[in-house]
């Protein structure tokens, strides 16, 4: 491959500038002219140059700049607790109580909720926490559960049925279930810890 000089270059785009063109066998004295940005290179000297926004437009069709994005980026997700841990009754074994108890804010304002929950041990303090899982979902929840155990004598399955709709959490069920061969030692049920709402 052969490398062309600079001024070799320059001496090319000469003769194709003065070069004449035919049009129908019609010989025309017009010279070929070469766009600005050809010979500059600069991209300010390009025409029809793509509308890039800088601040963040949901609807638009253009291009989306760093910064734009950033806008919209910078500070999310946010989280907003849902419920008042304190204020939720317990059960006999120490899980959240069934019933049907008012969030702090409706979920129908969050794009995601975020579960956090345990099993209570009542045989010791309903505020031992055996375990901890967190569950995220768009708002339509129906069931959670978990299993815990220390041994076979005492392995349970924990599981609370529970729909959240609108500004509520109504808690159909809460039980323990211990496996085959487990010795009911009162341990625990499910209890809420925290339901955020997460907002992006």
């Amino acid at each position: 491959m052969k490398v062309v000089s600079n001024e070799a270059l320059t001496k090319l785009i000469q003769l194709i500038k003065s070069t004449f063109i035919k049009i129908d066998d019609t010989e025309t004295t017009d010279e070929i002219e070469l766009s600005t940005v050809a010979t500059s290179g600069d991209y300010d000297d390009l025409s029809n140059k793509p509308t890039v926004d800088q601040t963040y437009n949901g609807t638009s069709t253009n291009a989306q700049s760093g910064v734009a994005v950033a806008q919209v980026l910078v500070g999310k997700p946010t989280f907003t607790p849902l419920i008042n841990y304190d204020s939720l009754p317990t059960g006999q074994y120490g899980g959240t109580a069934i019933g049907t108890y008012t969030l702090l804010d409706n979920v129908s304002n969050y794009d995601y909720l975020m579960v956090l929950y345990s099993c209570f041990n009542a045989a010791t303090s309903k505020q031992t926490m055996i375990d901890k899982v967190s569950a995220f979902s768009l708002p339509a929840l129906a069931a959670i559960s978990l299993s815990r155990g220390e041994g076979a004598s005492e392995y349970y399955i924990h599981e609370a049925k529970f729909t959240i709709s609108g500004n509520q959490i109504i808690i159909t069920s809460n039980s323990r279930t211990p496996v085959a061969g487990a010795v009911d030692t009162n341990i625990g049920q499910v209890r809420f810890l925290d339901i955020q709402g997460i907002k992006f």
